[in-house]
């Protein structure tokens, strides 16, 4: 299982309400309950809470995209993005099902071997990826730099690289290239004609 830009806890956004609340009473509430080292700061709460102000109020726009893939220049790329991925609605209720996500309680059951890949500047705090692998048996985290939530994005060769050494165990070097020319069959009435080829 790879697991991506992810966490299991979004506890600093309860409901649309803490959107527009201090993100230092936010972050006081969070840390009796998951402790300094998975507890989110302040200014994380904060980059939270701008996209999902955008989500709530400008989907369409390309705002709360780009809180999520600063990286990507184009807004109105990522305006287009979101038209396209769901209505201003549906946007809405996908963040008050992530409001309630909390699914700690079976991290310690999950057996399947996992990579979590998380970016330590993502607007889904890096915690909730340190918190997974953690409490996941014998999962395997790589924390990029970056900003992006997809962090491939922007630097995709040491993520690529990581993937195929945990799905296969190794790391081996790109196939090589071949200088043979190319060949393809030419169709013939519609048909295959094996007997005639040309270089293409």
């Amino acid at each position: 299982m790879i697991l991506t830009g992810t966490g299991s806890f979004i506890g600093f956004c309860d409901g649309w309400d803490d959107v527009d609340r201090d993100p230092a009473e936010i972050r006081a509430r969070l840390v009796p309950d998951l402790g300094e080292d998975y507890t989110p700061s302040t200014e994380q709460i904060a980059h939270w809470h701008e996209f999902a102000r955008a989500a709530r109020s400008g989907w369409g726009s390309g705002a709360a995209l780009k809180a999520l893939l600063p990286s990507v220049p184009s807004t109105r790329q990522l305006a287009m993005l979101e038209r396209m991925s769901a209505s201003p609605g549906m946007a809405r209720a996908t963040l008050e099902a992530v409001f309630r996500l909390d699914v700690r309680p079976i991290l310690p059951m999950i057996t399947a071997p996992t990579l979590v890949i998380h970016s330590r500047g993502d607007a889904v705090p890096v915690q909730g990826g340190r918190y997974l692998a953690d409490h996941i048996p014998g999962a395997r985290l790589l924390e990029v730099d970056g900003t992006d939530h997809a962090p491939w994005l922007a630097d995709p060769d040491p993520i690529t690289a990581e993937i195929e050494d945990f799905l296969t165990g190794s790391h081996g070097p790109p196939p090589a290239l071949t200088s043979r020319p190319a060949h393809r069959v030419v169709h013939r009435h519609g048909r295959l004609d094996p007997t005639r080829r040309c270089h293409g």
